[in-house]
């Protein structure tokens, strides 16, 4: 874009690409298969929003999922013993 005077570093290029690429193929089986399940994964808040308001019937965030998985294991170990 640097016709018009815009500047993109290849970070930001990258960053578009990550967010464009599960956008379309969202739409893309949404309108190939109205029927279709959709499950997609995020890496943040707003990008689970994102993907939903498109038709994804489910997003998983990784990191929320680690998440639940160390809370899980903390609620679920036995206790250890305290000395006396």
């Amino acid at each position: 874009m640097l016709g018009v005077g815009l500047h993109f570093s290849l970070k930001d290029l990258l960053s578009v690409s990550a967010i464009a690429m599960p956008s379309a193929i969202v739409q893309i089986g949404c309108t190939a298969n109205p029927k279709i399940d959709v499950i997609a994964r995020a890496h943040s808040d707003a990008e689970v929003e994102h993907l939903k308001g498109l038709g994804a019937d489910t997003v998983i965030m990784g990191e929320r999922e680690i998440a639940r998985g160390i809370v899980e294991e903390v609620l679920t170990a036995p206790k250890a013993p305290t000395s006396a």
